[in-house]
């Protein structure tokens, strides 16, 4: 599996709370881009429960280093992200969720109570390792972002679609960088194309985009269904990068019933 699709920042030695309020500052300065290509998302329940998933990492020298994903609201104080940009860390204070208004981040950082990782999902295998099984490491790419407090009043949580077909039509929601040089930007949408279930490698989809996915889209929900709200079916794990970084191919996983089972963990 290649690495994880997250925004790196260097920093001077900050506590949680300063580097946050860092991340916020670059959310709210980014160009109006997310996915290269896409469309802006217009208000609607969709853009009100997709959310940046922000992490600080304590690195050795006395500095952090900021990460960030896309999540989706799916439970009054429950966010899906995929599992490998919340895995690992040492506590859920190194963990923020942003809301959006319209398609602008909202500066208050959401604090997060705990985090619950999909038992499946096994990780990066590490380099060395053949193609199928660095692809099959995607394979339940899932997490629970429990909030500390519930969302901000007007938020209703989307809809999962569990276990569902491998959708002929459905599209993503993501707040990641705007092309390969770019900072996250506002939330945008893209259609998803011809995708297709991999069996032989954990029952991940390859699924192609209208526009490219970037850094920071890791996470962004897989949408089915109509607008009045749209299902979760999956989320958007792997890019398939190309020269620069960016790639119009991905990797999706699914729901299945153990995700959704992990809603129910306080």
């Amino acid at each position: 599996m290649s690495k994880p699709c997250l925004l790196t920042l260097v920093t001077r030695a900050v506590s949680p709370c300063r580097a946050f309020a860092l991340a916020a500052g670059l959310l709210a300065a980014a160009p109006a881009l997310a996915l290269e290509g896409g469309r802006a998302a217009t208000p609607s329940p969709l853009a009100a429960a997709v959310v940046t998933v922000q992490t600080v990492v304590p690195t050795a020298d006395a500095r952090a280093r900021i990460g960030s994903c896309t999540g989706v609201l799916v439970a009054p104080d429950m966010v899906l992200t995929a599992a490998h940009c919340v895995a690992g860390l040492a506590s859920s204070q190194y963990t923020a969720v942003f809301f959006y208004e319209g398609t602008k981040p909202l500066p208050r950082p959401f604090r997060v109570a705990g985090i619950r990782i999909h038992p499946g999902y096994r990780g990066d295998p590490g380099r060395g390792r053949t193609i199928r099984e660095r692809r099959s490491a995607v394979a339940n790419d899932i997490a629970v972002v429990r909030l500390a407090e519930p969302a901000p009043a007007g938020r209703r949580p989307l809809p999962l679609a569990v276990s569902g077909p491998v959708p002929d039509a459905g599209r993503i929601a993501a707040t990641g960088r705007a092309g390969p040089a770019g900072r996250e930007g506002t939330l945008k949408i893209a259609a998803l194309r011809s995708a297709r279930a991999m069996a032989r490698l954990g029952g991940i989809v390859l699924a192609d985009l209208e526009g490219r996915a970037c850094a920071g889209d890791s996470g962004s929900p897989v949408l089915i269904g109509g607008v009045a709200p749209p299902a979760v079916w999956g989320l958007l794990s792997e890019i398939a990068p190309e020269r620069d970084g960016c790639g119009r191919r991905v990797f999706l996983t699914p729901l299945d019933a153990t995700a959704a089972s992990l809603l129910d963990g306080r």
